[in-house]
């Protein structure tokens, strides 16, 4: 890690609060020196986080999800949003998760793992929108009605096609297997 870099962000941090945000979505990404930077960077900011994006095959199953939160949390980095996968690019329509799978695994670490590592579920529809049970309002022609909790608005937001998510042919993440 560079030590001109880590003063740099002391130095801005002792200014104001310094939030460095990383997108980890594997276990795997985590290694020794990645977790000793992290180390080093959270001992000069207020807090090292990481938003992740729940993706097919990836990372959308309880196991897999869960060793992500435990390992960035043993590495200084606070698990912070898991986001749905963007229905706005159309070539990652293969990668999305239906919302009700991600809330499961989510919504599945309470009383299993440390409630600091818990991340919050969200959709990016037009505000950073939590996808707890209580904001979601119904199902409707392949949409999520959602609920924007600061203001009550209703707003549509595309589901993975359940067809498309449990289609198991040509799926190149298929070889490392659903639950591992």
């Amino acid at each position: 890690m560079n030590n001109e870099l880590l003063d740099i962000l002391e130095e801005s941090n002792d200014k104001g609060p310094v939030r460095v945000v990383t997108q980890i979505n594997t276990a795997q990404e985590i290694t020794p020196v990645s977790k000793q930077a992290f180390k080093d960077i959270s001992k000069r900011v207020m807090a090292v986080l990481n938003q992740a994006v729940l993706m097919r095959g990836i990372n959308d199953s309880k196991p897999k999800m869960w060793k992500l939160v435990e390992t960035i949390q043993e590495a200084y980095v606070r698990p912070y949003y898991v986001f749905n996968c963007s229905y706005r690019n159309p070539q990652y329509t293969h990668m999305r998760v239906p919302v009700e799978q991600g809330r499961d695994i989510i919504e599945g670490m309470y009383g299993n793992i440390s409630g600091d590592a818990i991340p919050r579920y969200i959709a990016a529809a037009g505000g950073k929108i939590p996808l707890h049970r209580d904001n979601l309002v119904r199902h409707e022609d392949g949409n999520v009605i959602l609920r924007k909790p600061w203001s009550g608005e209703e707003t549509a937001y595309p589901d993975a096609v359940p067809e498309l998510y449990n289609e198991d042919a040509d799926f190149a993440f298929n070889k490392y297997g659903k639950d591992e």
